[in-house]
């Protein structure tokens, strides 16, 4: 702004000229021509105004000129209540506003002008710039510095166990357990109590950035660690990391960690525990005291404003608990099967020789070529089973002889009689395991395609007569010699001339000597 008030006590002194009045105010010299003529204009001097700052000389000098505001202004209190609120934004306040501006025949800012003046109204009122803490929006999580410790029964030695904090910075309302390391299944594993506790998942998810949960540091695009990712897909939630170097992204768990570290590390150090089991459970009711304990600058506890004003705004828990995932890699046998920790698991046979990523759970194995899933199977735990087998996996061939079993052999045999179906029972039982039988039994099965039922009944009856458990080499010369048997005379005839007519190699073939 002009200095007017300089200008007219430079000019009433009377020794100053136009040109240095405007180098000294640091402004034009045309301005402050007109500021000497207006104000001779109207009477005016150093001693009348002297006591009026710069916008209210500018005021009586030039009235017309004052800038007038066309624009409607906000409810500045209003707004700073709402933020509070959770989903609300400015950009959503900024939005009504406009709507209820033009409903009114009123002009709003823009966008940019409306978040300046919000702005200017929160530091103008000294209030507390940080309307994130939104109930049920984030959960801030964190390792306490401070370690437990207990002592191993069996090594008799001293173990450190790391506690895990999760607050959820709206009503404070945390949680802590001890682990006894901080390794990825541990920190999963916190996380998926952590919400059971709540209830209910937040939209967002706050960590620091330790490589269990950020593979890679960025300030705008960080790389979440691949299970961490998973598990928070999983519950619906999103990983927002806090900045490198930037406690204050989650000051609430910050804080809360040096609370708790008081609270409950501390007053625990005196006691002697036998597992992490007592641990925590001596956590959980120093926990219980603490969420309990009431506020000292307003009303409540963390636990009172959780249950009456933030439980339900949070997202609701998924039907089943997220397990934690290995992964590992393998190419499909020839046997259109992978091996994992020494069990066999089938995929579609089209893809053998093919490498596939394969997800392994407590309960579930899962099978992925080029991110799609080919295969599931439910993890196999038994201790004699080696083979998990999908009929729609195998081709055609292998198909036709899964589906065949030993209660269907016998099916088949009775048909024929009781001659073919004693010797069905005795392949399925002539083994230690069924299953190794039925090669034999659907080799007798193919028998059908060249001789009657008759005739496998004969040759099985014959072939019985001499062995409780004939071979199938046996039965196929039975069946050989009765098919024989049974030619017409004429042709056997027929047969013997045409082996009598045959070609026939002399002794000087094989280097016989001939008479002379």
């Amino acid at each position: 702004m002009t200095m007017y008030r300089e200008i007219l006590r430079l000019r009433d002194e009377g020794k100053v000229s136009q040109r240095d009045i405007a180098a000294s105010c640091g402004c034009a010299h045309s301005t402050v021509k007109r500021v000497l003529a207006r104000s001779r204009e109207l009477g005016l001097s150093f001693e009348t105004v002297k006591e009026k700052t710069d916008e209210q000389i500018m005021r009586l000098l030039f009235p017309k000129k004052l800038p007038r505001n066309i624009h409607q202004e906000p409810d500045y209190a209003e707004m700073h209540s709402e933020l509070s609120k959770s989903g609300v934004t400015i950009t959503l306040l900024w939005n009504e506003y406009c709507d209820k501006c033009k409903a009114n025949g009123q002009i709003p800012y823009m966008h940019s002008q409306f978040c300046k003046c919000y702005r200017n109204y929160v530091t103008e009122k000294k209030l507390s710039w940080h309307a994130v803490h939104k109930p049920g929006e984030v959960m801030e999580v964190d390792w306490a510095g401070t370690k437990m410790s207990y002592r191993d029964e069996v090594t008799e030695s001293d173990i450190k166990a790391s506690v895990f904090v999760a607050v959820l910075p709206f009503s404070g309302y945390t949680y802590v357990e001890a682990f006894c390391d901080e390794k990825q299944a541990s920190w999963v594993q916190a996380h998926i109590n952590a919400y059971k506790f709540f209830g209910g998942v937040t939209r967002l998810l706050r960590p620091d950035n330790l490589r269990t949960g950020v593979s890679k540091a960025d300030k705008y695009e960080p790389e979440i660690n691949p299970v961490y990712r998973e598990m928070a897909e999983y519950y619906g939630t999103y990983v927002s990391p806090a900045r490198v170097l930037k406690p204050k992204d989650k000051a609430t768990v910050e804080g809360t960690v040096g609370i708790i570290t008081t609270n409950i590390i501390a007053a625990l150090r005196n006691h002697r525990f036998n597992s992490l089991f007592e641990v925590n459970k001596a956590i959980k009711k120093r926990l219980e005291m603490f969420n309990a304990a009431p506020f000292q600058k307003k009303e409540g506890s963390r636990e009172s404003v959780f249950l009456e004003e933030e439980r339900s705004y949070l997202l609701e828990l998924p039907r089943y608990e997220y397990q934690l995932a290995e992964y590992k890699e393998a190419t499909v046998q020839c046997n259109y099967h992978v091996c994992v920790d020494g069990k066999n698991y089938s995929v579609p046979y089209t893809y053998i020789g093919h490498k596939v990523r394969i997800r392994l759970t407590r309960t579930m194995v899962e099978i992925f070529h080029n991110g799609e899933r080919i295969a599931s199977h439910i993890r196999n735990h038994s201790v004699k089973e080696r083979y998990v087998t999908e009929t729609e996996h195998m081709p055609q061939s292998h198909r036709c002889m899964a589906e065949w079993d030993g209660n269907r052999f016998r099916s088949w045999a009775a048909k024929y009689g009781r001659y073919t179906l004693e010797v069905i029972n005795g392949y399925l039982e002539s083994g230690i395991v069924e299953q190794h039988s039925y090669k034999k039994c659907m080799g007798l099965l193919q028998l059908e395609k060249k001789y009657s039922a008759a005739q496998i009944e004969a040759a099985c009856s014959k072939t019985l007569s001499f062995s409780k458990t004939p071979s199938l080499k046996s039965i196929r010369l039975a069946l050989r010699s009765t098919a024989a048997a049974s030619q017409p005379a004429a042709n056997r005839e027929q047969e013997m001339d045409n082996s009598a007519s045959g070609f026939r190699r002399g002794s000087e073939y094989f280097g016989g000597r001939t008479n002379d």
